[in-house]
Parts: C-alpha cells; structure tokens; sequence
C-alpha cells in the first residue's frame, strides 16, 4: 500500500510538474503573440505614415510642376520678398504649417482635393515648402533637339567659372562676345569666327574616334569648361548649347562668382509621426530658344549693332 501511494503521489507530482510548464509554454507563447501583434500594429500605422508623407510631397511636386504655374513659381520674390523673415534659413524661402502651405496652393488656384494633406487621424503632419535660387543642375536637366539653352554672362564677374558635361547625344556650343562702355551699357557684339564655335561629340556614339569622321570642328569629349576672361576688348555675353542630332542632359556647376539664378529649386517636405519625406524640383530660369535663331545670328558674317 505504501509503494502505490508513493507512485500516486510521484504521478500526480509529475502531471501536475507538466501541467506547470504547458501553462509557461503558453503564457510566453501568449505573450510573443501578443508582443508580435502589439509590433505589426505600429509597424502598420509606421508604413501609413511613411506613405501618406511621400504621398503628400509627390502631390505638392505634381501640382507645382505643372506648366500653368512654372512662371508664377519662377516669380517667388514677388510674394515672398528677400529678406523677409520665410528667407532666413540656409534653404532658401520656406514656409512651414499646413495652412501656410495650403495658402500658397491656394494662391496658385490649385485643387486642395487632389492633396492628402494632414489626414483625420494622422493630425501631427507637418508640410514644408522651400524655395532656393540655385547655380547648378547637378541633377541634369534635358535640351530637346530643335531648341537651344542660353545662359546670358553680359556683366558677370571675370572670377566666374563654368563646368558643363553631357550625356545622351552631341550638342554644339556659341560663345558670344560683347562689347560694353563704361558705364556697363552694351555697345556692340563681336564678328562672329570659327573658335566661337564648339562642337562635343563625346562618348555618345564613337563617331569622332577618327577626325576624318568629323573634322577636326568636332571634339572628342563629354565635358566643357569656361572662363568669363575679357578677349581683345570683348566680354562674354552668352553662351548657348544646341542638341544635335536629339536630346542631350546637361549639368551645370558654377562658381560662386557668378550665374546665381539658373534654377529655382523648389523642395516640398511631409513629417507624419516621425515619418519624413522630401524630395526636390528645379525649375529653369533661363529659358531655351529655338535653334532657328542660332542658325541665323551666328551663321552670318559682321558686327550685330545695339540699339536701345
């Protein structure tokens, strides 16, 4: 009788030693459920956040690149002063808060439906639009085939220094020299020579691996520096580049001498729960021409006279 009342007691002690440790097996499996839910839940509400971000900065890009709003972008100053108090940050103009935000869209008569500006249960968005005159593409920026980019250096400074470089196809370079009083005034332009004219062909197709191919107008590279020296009594004028035979890229990088305007840099932010997003758009502020006019000005010899 005492043998089976110690193997009783052994069993029940042994049922009961697993029963202990189902039910800890289960509460730690409980809790990692629990936790793992808890952990998917924010990750969920985190990714929201993250998108609807990126999803308000590419509907504030979509609508501020849209052709009927480049000019009144381009005029920035005319609503927003240098100097005034949205200029002092080393980003240039930036104006913060979802309604100042929604006040400039406004100005622009743009449709505030389109936008998923601060959602009912995301009120901590914070939306952020920057404005910053730029001296460089360093991103790239297409000249289509048919039309040309002028950059005007009438009056810049002697210091100033350029550095182009292509990609995409052969592209065709005047420089054009000018004549000015003492006063700065432009006087004249000079006759127009052979050196005023660059041809780049680059890596772009090979053609130009034997000068025979081209002739020796055409240059084997990819890339174009210029200084703004005085020449024989003449300044720089302009510079214009002209796609041939289809579209080119061209970045820019200037010193800081000269050209302080060849982009207006336009740069929406969103900050959802921590979540920031932002991206960047540059706007052209010197317009390209058709290539008709470089033809007709630079194909013909003699003096173009100013005449105000």
């Amino acid at each position: 009788m005492k043998k089976s009342s110690l193997k009783e007691k052994r069993y029940q002690g042994q049922a009961l030693a697993i029963i202990l440790i189902i039910l800890i097996v289960g509460v730690i499996l409980a809790l990692a459920l629990y936790s793992r839910n808890v952990k998917n839940k924010y990750r969920t509400v985190d990714e929201k956040r993250s998108r609807e971000a990126a999803q308000e900065v590419d509907a504030i890009i979509g609508v501020l690149q849209s052709s009927s709003r480049i000019a009144l972008i381009s005029n920035v100053e005319t609503r927003f002063p240098v100097g005034s108090a949205c200029w002092n940050t080393d980003e240039g103009c930036c104006v913060s808060g979802e309604s100042d935000v929604t006040q400039i869209l406004n100005v622009e008569d743009v449709d505030l439906s389109s936008l998923a500006l601060s959602p009912d249960d995301s009120p901590s968005t914070l939306m952020e639009v920057c404005f910053q005159y730029v001296n460089d593409f360093s991103t790239g920026f297409t000249i289509h085939e048919g039309s040309s980019f002028a950059i005007n250096l009438f009056g810049e400074s002697k210091n100033c220094e350029l550095d182009f470089s292509f990609t995409g196809n052969p592209i065709v370079v005047h420089q054009v020299y000018a004549q000015k009083d003492a006063s700065g005034k432009l006087l004249s332009f000079r006759e127009y020579t052979p050196n005023d004219t660059q041809s780049l062909e680059g890596d772009f197709f090979g053609l130009c691996v034997d000068s025979s191919a081209c002739g020796s107008r055409w240059i084997d590279m990819n890339e174009f520096s210029f200084s703004c020296d005085e020449i024989g009594g003449y300044v720089p004028y302009e510079l214009r580049f002209i796609a041939s035979p289809g579209p080119t890229i061209m970045t820019i990088n200037a010193s800081n001498d000269c050209v302080q305007d060849l982009a207006l840099r336009v740069t929406p932010k969103s900050t959802s729960s921590g979540n920031f997003k932002g991206s960047y758009f540059d706007i052209p502020l010197r317009d390209s021409s058709p290539s008709l006019f470089d033809y007709v000005l630079y194909n013909n010899g003699g003096e173009l006279l100013y005449d105000d």
